[in-house]
């Protein structure tokens, strides 16, 4: 990771604590180890015949084996207390990387573009349903229209113009629209060309009637003309009812995709500077006072998030 140096003062402290902790439980689990093979030897050491065996050995195993099993209880007691700084730590610390990585990695800013541009299209799909609405009502009203026109009289052809020209204006609009959803689409694709598999691809765009077609409405029969919008407003419903979902449903493996490289590129980060904290910021130190002090960290700065949660939170109904 670059300029692992230079990492913030509170993602520092983050990794110092996640270094002691790890010093800490290899020790206790060497220590049990070794002393799960001194239990052994003392297990070896009880007198046979129980109860007939001289008083002085059977009291010497149950001092020996007393000061074993009182030890053990120490060392998993120990064990148990870095259970919570590991909880604390878990989440806090890719939350430090991430708002790090997001300002100085150029690698990282990739796959988080490619994660954003994902979002950013299923939030156009999303949204394009407003116009699926759009066009199913406007496709309805031309039909209407057509179906209520007598003939020549001018009253009632005005009302198919209009129409026919708020139709137009959907079918432009939805295009515009569309076109913001390809060039999404295909800004995903260049992005990702080379980190996402066949399998992981956003699905194609979907295809809406274009104005040719609104021209060409005028061209047909009246009967011929109110079947095409028929049609046009079962699909377009039928988009908003399921093809929305469907298109989501779809993406969620690229989603899934673009994230897991998003992650993986932060975790190789976090195990680079894992490994820097272990070299430079811990030092031989007593294990009850590292985990004491380890303890008040995690006190400490749960309560300060807390307190910014509080702030934030204020802050956020001021400005409603």
């Amino acid at each position: 990771m670059e300029a692992t140096m230079n990492l913030p003062a509170d993602l520092v402290a983050h990794l110092r604590s996640e270094a002691y902790a790890t010093l800490c439980r290899r020790g206790l689990i060497e220590a049990l180890d070794e002393l799960e093979k001194q239990k052994q030897e003392v297990l070896a050491t009880k007198p046979p015949f129980g109860m007939l065996a001289p008083k002085s050995a059977r009291e010497a195993f149950q001092t020996s084996l007393r000061a074993v099993l009182d030890t053990e209880e120490g060392l998993r007691r120990r064990i148990a207390q870095l259970a919570p700084i590991d909880a604390w730590l878990e989440p806090v610390i890719p939350q430090g990387l991430h708002k790090y990585l997001i300002t100085t990695s150029a690698d990282y800013q990739y796959y988080n573009g490619i994660c954003e541009a994902v979002k950013l299209w299923e939030f156009q799909v999303t949204a394009f349903a407003e116009k699926g609405v759009a066009l199913a009502r406007d496709a309805r009203a031309v039909a209407d229209a057509i179906g209520n026109t007598p003939g020549a009289t001018r009253g009632p052809r005005l009302n198919r113009v209009e129409a026919m020209a708020v139709l137009r204006a959907t079918i432009v609009a939805t295009a515009l629209e569309l076109a913001d959803l390809g060039q999404t689409a295909s800004r995903v694709t260049q992005l990702s060309a080379d980190e996402l598999p066949d399998t992981a691809r956003l699905p194609a765009t979907p295809q809406f009637r274009n104005v040719a077609w609104v021209d060409r409405l005028d061209t047909l029969s009246p009967t011929a003309a109110v079947a095409e919008l028929a049609a046009c407003e079962a699909e377009a419903r039928a988009f908003v009812r399921e093809g929305v979902k469907s298109l989501v449903e779809q993406s969620a493996s690229t989603h899934a995709a673009c994230l897991q490289l998003r992650e993986d590129y932060l975790q190789a980060c976090w195990q680079e500077a894992r490994e820097h904290a272990l070299a430079h910021y811990v030092k031989e130190r007593d294990l009850d006072e590292v985990i004491g002090e380890l303890q008040a960290h995690h006190i400490a700065d749960s309560q300060e998030r807390h307190r910014d949660l509080i702030h934030n939170s204020f802050e956020f109904a001021g400005a409603r």
